[in-house]
């Protein structure tokens, strides 16, 4: 498979992954936007795969900030190395656009021989009160605002037919410490999402363990593709490539004030 033709594939599995949670996704052509005003993150919200020519550019970002503002939100891009136009981060400086990191897409590609964590038990969330503890794991584990509780908590009960989520609890001494999730959206591809720790509990081993859990239930699967998405240089990136994954591309993040 020719890279770029992975990379497609990669971005279609991005895109629905968040309609799973609840996301509008909105396909114009030379730009795709995911808009999810309940949960105002720049990571829910993005505008991406953008393909413009020379004379749509304008039109393009005028309408993209536009959209962004009618719903309360910030305006947010994320640029691959196959934009068109290449410069197209230039027009976004010039618009008042600041850099706002880089995320980089990986993907699975070997067993490694990382030890297991030892005292880490991973199960499958089964029950209403398990998703719930769930939820509660990713808002302390990113920093969410409580307030979205009942939106995450419901959006687990609406995903659409042809996205599939199965949710792993991390417990240590019997106690449930961390979270992740497995998204299955077709064309063979998985994803690993939402590995969270609650903070007082961090350094245990337990997001090894859980993403060890996703890689083995995606070698149920049958799907060809394990992949997932973080900043650029962070901790998590390491401990995914000790895991061995590996970057496909990188996505330029712009945000507007």
């Amino acid at each position: 498979m020719r890279a770029q033709d992975l990379w497609w594939r990669l971005e279609w599995h991005r895109v629905q992954a968040m309609r799973g949670i609840g996301g509008k996704v909105e396909d114009r052509g030379n730009v795709v936007l995911v808009l999810n005003p309940d949960l105002p993150a720049k990571g829910f919200n993005f505008a991406c795969k953008v393909d413009a020519g020379d004379t749509s550019k304008e039109q393009l970002l005028d309408y993209v900030v536009d959209t962004f503002r009618g719903h309360g939100l910030t305006p947010h891009f994320q640029l691959w190395s196959i934009t068109r136009p290449s410069d197209f981060g230039v027009d976004l400086w010039q618009r008042g656009f600041q850099e706002d990191g880089e995320l980089d897409v990986m993907v699975w590609k070997k067993t490694t021989n990382l030890p297991s964590p030892q005292g880490v038990r991973v199960r499958t969330a089964s029950t209403e009160e398990d998703m719930t503890t769930a939820v509660d794991i990713v808002l302390q584990g990113f920093d969410f605002p409580p307030e979205w509780k009942d939106v995450l908590v419901s959006s687990l009960s609406l995903e659409p037919d042809d996205v599939r989520g199965q949710t792993f609890l991390g417990e240590v001494d019997g106690k449930v410490a961390g979270v992740a999730a497995l998204v299955r959206t077709g064309d063979k591809i998985c994803g690993i999402y939402s590995v969270a720790t609650r903070p007082d509990l961090r350094r245990r081993g337990i997001a090894t363990a859980l993403s060890r859990k996703c890689i083995e239930a995606f070698g149920e699967t049958g799907d060809e593709v394990l992949t997932l998405q973080v900043f650029h240089g962070s901790e998590a990136q390491r401990l995914y490539e000790k895991l061995g994954f590996e970057t496909a591309y990188a996505l330029s993040l712009y945000s507007l004030p």
